[in-house]
């Protein structure tokens, strides 16, 4: 997870001017099985509390600073990827 986080044009985005947190849309779709993490874990009750634990460190700071002030929003999902990974399963069982 932290790996997929420390990317920004697939997990997270973090402007620290506006801050605004740009997720994979993953968070989003799957919302429920991160607050419920968290939840479980008495981490939090929301997605940031648990992006919070993987984040990288210069990010995680301002986002614990911030956490009031932080607005969510999702980068767009390359379904591409689907694709080549679908033709290359079919040319490996071809």
């Amino acid at each position: 997870m932290r790996r997929f986080l420390s990317n920004p044009t697939k997990g997270l985005m973090y402007d620290s001017v506006t801050k605004a947190l740009h997720l994979s849309k993953i968070f989003l779709w799957y919302e429920k099985d991160f607050v419920d993490y968290v939840t479980a874990n008495n981490l939090g009750n929301s997605v940031l509390d648990y992006v919070i634990l993987y984040a990288p460190a210069h990010i995680r700071a301002d986002l614990e600073t911030y956490k009031d002030q932080i607005k969510i929003e999702y980068l767009s999902y390359n379904w591409g990827i689907n694709d080549i990974l679908t033709s290359s399963k079919s040319l490996v069982h071809s």
